[in-house]
């Protein structure tokens, strides 16, 4: 068992965790993020149904989701 830590970002900025994954290869596949500020304050977050793709797509996807996002804001 591997203990894991989550670190808040500095003050004043955003973190987005994101995950992607995908049953197969291909397989059906789904992304999605969680933004926090530096307090660990729930932000928002998104989810995506992505059909048949792989689970290198939909890990890349989750990034570009979360750039968009975070560009809107």
């Amino acid at each position: 068992i591997r203990e894991v830590f989550w670190l808040p970002p500095i003050f004043s900025w955003t973190k987005c965790n994101t995950d992607g994954a995908a049953l197969g290869c291909p397989g059906q596949a789904s992304c999605a993020g969680v933004f926090r500020d530096n307090n660990a304050t729930f932000l928002g977050c998104f989810t995506a149904n992505l059909g048949l793709r792989t689970a290198f797509y939909a890990e890349l996807i989750g990034v570009m989701y979360a750039i968009e996002i975070a560009s809107e804001k």
